[in-house]
């Protein structure tokens, strides 16, 4: 698929039975952004924000964000233990990538060795 194609699909998507909307995605990333601009590190978001972003918590009605629209790890129990204990290797990987503009190839490939 083309990106131009590939990009009006994902702008003209309609609610789905779960509730999945543009909009809804939209505001993860957001949210996701702003626990990331808050920490100078991802070992530096507490536990509860790691957690968000990772998908292993299901939405509260403090925090309407369904972070799991992004990806979920909820049956994957050695992720949630990284994650739990703070495994500096999440960290070093995730700070591979930056936070706005384009993400080059060599990043990408950075954070997947």
């Amino acid at each position: 698929m083309f990106w131009s194609d590939y990009f009006e699909k994902v702008q003209s998507e309609k609610q789905t039975a779960y509730g999945h909307c543009m909009a809804g995605r939209v505001k993860v990333v957001q949210a996701a952004q702003q626990l990331f601009l808050a920490n100078a590190h991802f070992k530096d978001i507490n536990q509860l924000g790691r957690q968000k972003i990772s998908g292993l918590v299901k939405p509260s009605a403090q925090d309407d964000v369904d972070y799991r629209w992004f990806g979920s790890m909820m049956g994957a129990g050695k992720f949630w233990q990284a994650i739990n204990n703070n495994d500096k290797n999440l960290s070093r990987a995730l700070d591979l990538i930056q936070l706005s503009g384009e993400i080059s190839r060599n990043a990408y490939l950075s954070y997947i060795d």
